[in-house]
Formats: structure tokens, sequence, C-alpha cells
């Protein structure tokens, strides 16, 4: 007598699995993942079972949330499977609260693996065809379509999704089958939402006629996947270089088509661990920033990232802080000091850094570039302004904004992690402080 296609499908994972990894299951107390706890914890034999624990992220948005959660509470523990709560609190955003609880819950995730623990999802046949429906009537290409990979890395760890080419009913099915008892949130009811809409009003009529179209629909999204491994391969081989690097030369996309300039930005921007951006996003840094004047200071952003352009190179960086020109803090020059921008501490050493001495005396003033400062670095025979000793150095314009300067009596002592200034340098047989800093990543 064969298993049912969940555990079927379970059991294939399971066998992919080290004997000894840990596994933690995305539970959300509903009926889909439900099932693949159940369905996990009724597989694994003898002692296996003692390795698998279950995530739940409590969003808050729904007034039972935390009912939901003592469910789950009251589960696991029949189950005798360990469960971790995670509470978040979602921050307003244009993406929308699906989409913002979506990168919440995937943030929390990521947080608690381990390295090599794998993350099961329940994601099946039909949410695959559904977000292939949902990625081309947003007008996506092959790497937007190739809807969700049935393995993918998350922080330490990897993302599986073992039920991927299970069909909702025989998920259903197997709920029915074992009596399981599921949390059944009212949201998913609401139309105005895009995947229930799809769900209840046009995935039934689709079926109606072509029956096996959740299926046939995820047969593309492999076609696509395959498609966007290709690009991301073409990409890669014409750039030739720049693999995880945050810079990247002008000159390597100076001689391609601009299909390929495309790809090009797609597989280095990927390779840099960003999201993705969008053709019109991808246009835009061709346009704008790989196009632009040769003295411009360009920006093109989108979630989670920034494209800027400097002295003939790209370069890729997370959303930057709001420069503060105004900001003055209090420092003693010995406990590190944490600002919005980075980090910013000092190593005792001899003869070389600012002068000890005049730390201990009087308290130094940390503040950034507001404009008009002068710096003549240590053993140089002139000063000059510090947008010109930046310029000299090479810092790009976004950086120098955000870097500390301390200040000493009301004079400009030193620029954090570049110079100290004629005057306040310790001599060869003085205690000196080695200034460091770190900026966010």
């Amino acid at each position: 007598m064969s298993s049912d296609p969940v555990t079927e499908a379970v059991s294939r994972c399971l066998e992919a699995l080290p004997a000894q990894q840990q596994i933690k299951v995305a539970y959300s107390g509903g009926m889909d993942s439900h099932v693949l706890l159940h369905a996990l914890r009724q597989t694994l034999a003898h002692d296996g079972w003692k390795r698998l624990s279950a995530i739940h992220v409590n969003h808050g948005l729904h007034p039972d949330a935390d009912q939901w959660a003592i469910h789950c509470e009251h589960v696991c523990r029949h189950l005798r499977v360990a469960l971790d709560i995670v509470e978040v609190r979602l921050v307003k955003a244009k993406e929308g609260p699906e989409a913002a609880a979506r990168r919440a819950r995937y943030a929390a995730f990521e947080q608690r693996l381990q390295e090599g623990d794998a993350l099961l999802t329940a994601h099946h046949l039909d949410d695959q065809a559904e977000t292939f429906l949902l990625q081309l009537l947003r007008g996506s290409g092959p790497a937007g379509l190739s809807a969700m990979p049935a393995e993918a890395a998350l922080g330490s760890g990897r993302l599986l999704r073992p039920l991927l080419d299970v069909p909702r009913d025989a998920i259903r099915d197997y709920a029915v089958g074992h009596a399981l008892e599921f949390i059944q949130d009212p949201s998913n009811r609401e139309l105005r939402y895009d995947r229930n809409y799809l769900r209840h009003e046009i995935m039934p009529r689709i079926q109606q006629r072509w029956p096996a179209a959740a299926r046939t629909i995820a047969r593309a999204a492999g076609h696509q996947a395959a498609l966007a491994r290709i690009a991301r391969e073409l990409g890669a081989r014409a750039l030739n270089e720049a693999e995880g690097e945050v810079t990247l030369s002008l000159e390597a996309l100076s001689h391609l088509t601009p299909d390929v300039a495309r790809l090009a930005l797609r597989a280095w921007l990927e390779g840099c661990g960003f999201s993705p951006p969008s053709k019109v996003v991808l246009d835009r840094i061709l346009d704008e920033v790989v196009a632009a004047a040769a003295d411009a200071e360009p920006l093109v952003a989108w979630s989670g990232a920034e494209v800027r352009r400097y002295r003939g190179m790209l370069h890729v960086m997370p959303p930057l802080p709001p420069a503060e020109p105004d900001r003055v803090v209090a420092w003693d020059g010995r406990r590190a000091l944490a600002l919005p921008q980075g980090r910013l501490s000092a190593l005792p050493a001899k003869g070389r850094g600012l002068k000890a001495a005049l730390c201990a005396e009087t308290e130094l003033k940390v503040r950034f570039r507001r404009g008009g400062e002068r710096c003549r670095p240590a053993g140089q025979s002139r000063s000059s302004t510090l947008k010109a000793c930046f310029q000299r150095r090479g810092v790009p314009p976004w950086e120098r904004d955000r870097v500390p300067l301390i200040f000493i009596r009301g004079e400009l002592a030193a620029v954090a992690g570049h110079w100290v200034c004629e005057g306040f340098q310790s001599a060869e047989s003085e205690e000196g402080l080695l200034l460091q800093w770190a900026p966010n990543a």
C-alpha cells in the first residue's frame, strides 16, 4: 500500500538531509504548516524527531494573534516538538502589510538558523502556481517567473520547500485523515489581497477548464527558473570579474549591449547579496548612473540597496543613514562610541595616533562635516580643505559627510580612520590613540 503524497514528499526530503541536521519548521498554525509539522514528526524514526523544532512568528496583526500562538504551543506540546515563538512588530512601509509581514518573518527565521540548519516551509503546488501568476501580472522577467525554488540559502542555513509538488487537495486530505486541528485565518478570505483574489476567484475557473493547470503552471515556472540560471551565468561571464565585490568597473560594462549589460548588473548585484532589482531599476542604473557625467553624483535606490558612481566605478551598498551635520557628541576617547553611521573606537599605541595626554585633559567633541573645514595632516607642510583631502585620498562623496571628525578645544584634531592633524599627533615617546572607524555595513 503506497503512502500519501504528503508523506512521500516529506520522506524524500528527509532522505536527502544529513542524519544529524537540525530541522526547523516555519509553523503558522494553519493547515499547510500543521500538515508539514505532523508529517515530519510521524516520519522521523527512532530518536530522529528530537532534531525537529518549530518557529512561530507572531506579527500581532490580528486580534486573535496571541490566541494563535497559544494554539501553536498546544499542538507542539502534544507532538513533543520544541517551539520558538517570535514576536515581531511591523514598521509601516510602502510595500504593504503582506510584504512587510513576509520580510519580518523571514528576517526572524534567518536570525534563528545556526550553521547548517534547515528551515522547512509548507509552500505547495497551488502556492507555486499563484506566485507565478502574480509575478506574471506584475510584468516580471524569468527571475520573477521562476516563482519559489525548492531549495535556497537562508542566512547560515538552508530554506527547503518539500511540499512544492504536492497539491492543496492532498494536503487537505492529510489534515482530514489525521483529524488535525488548525487555525483558519479569516484574512485568507479577504479578496482585497491579490493572492486571495487569485486563489478564490480566478484559479477555480482556470482549473474548471484546465484541471491540471496548477501543475502545468508550476512546470512553466521551472522553465523560467532554468532561463534565469542561464541569464545569471551569461551575466557573470560577461563581467568576468567582480564576484561578490561591492564595486564594479564601468569599463566592464562599456562593451556590452543593453540586454547583456542588464544581465551583468543583475548577476553582480545578486553576487553581492542584494535583492535583484526590476528591469525598470536596471535601466535607471544604466541610464542615470553608468551614463552619467564623470563629475556627477548619481544615485539609484530600490528595496534594501543603493547604487552610486565614483571615479569610473559603480558602488552598491545598503541605504545610507542621513548625514547629520548638526550632531555633536561628547566622547572620552576610551570607550567605543556607537553612532548611527557606525562605530568609533580608539586603540592605545606608543608614538602613533592622537596624543593621549590631550584626550585626558579635555573632553573630545565628535561631529560631522558641515563644509569649509580645513585639515593639515600630521607631517604635511600646509593645510587643505577637508574636501580636497578626501579627494586626494579617493574617499567617495557619500562617505565624506559620514566620517566622524574629532575636535579638541574647538579645533579639528583628527579625521577618524584617515588623519591626525598637525599639532595633535603623539610624539615617538608619547602614548597615542589610534582612531578606528567602522561604518555600518
